[in-house]
């Protein structure tokens, strides 16, 4: 199973992970997955997607770094097992972040399984919505906000040089 360790001292972020957390660990969250029937840009079925990310046995650390405040992270090619989360955007919300987790999960977990590809190519996101990645972080952000059909997206930032707030120790 996947899992997600945190060791800041954002408050909000440990909230975050802990509900996260608690989705991966939750059946009725891999039976929505697993009933969206496939995904855009998936060469596998959702049933199948949801079932890797069900038993990949991977621990994904969270950092955060301040970057435009426009964005929420980045995708890290170099290191999939690490969340880069950009603490510098002023709307964050809890669902938000465990929306941003969520999506950079589905990353690493297509990482570890490379034969398939659930993806979504570029960093863009208009035409997304229908990808794992980025439907599986907005259903996420859905479940955290009980239904309320609002969802901010992620949008990535380029592996930028910037100011890192957490360390790995």
């Amino acid at each position: 199973m996947v899992t997600i360790i945190y060791k800041g001292k954002i408050r909000k972020v440990h909230e975050a992970v802990d509900r996260a957390n608690a989705l991966l660990a939750d059946d009725m969250f891999y039976h929505a997955i697993s009933s969206r029937g496939t995904f855009d840009m998936s060469d596998i079925s959702a049933a199948h997607v949801a079932e890797l990310i069900r038993t990949t046995d991977l621990s994904m650390r969270l950092i955060t770094y301040i970057g435009s405040p426009r964005v929420h992270g980045y995708d890290d090619r170099d290191n999939p097992d690490l969340i880069h989360l950009n603490i510098f955007r002023a709307d964050w919300t809890l669902s938000g972040i465990v929306n941003t987790m969520m999506h950079q999960i589905v990353h690493a977990v297509n990482d570890v399984h490379r034969q398939y590809n659930f993806s979504h190519g570029d960093r863009t996101v208009d035409g997304k919505g229908n990808t794992a990645p980025f439907w599986i972080g907005n259903h996420a952000e859905q479940r955290i906000d009980a239904g309320t059909g609002l969802s901010q997206g992620m949008v990535h930032d380029a592996h930028p040089e910037s100011l890192a707030i957490d360390t790995l120790d």
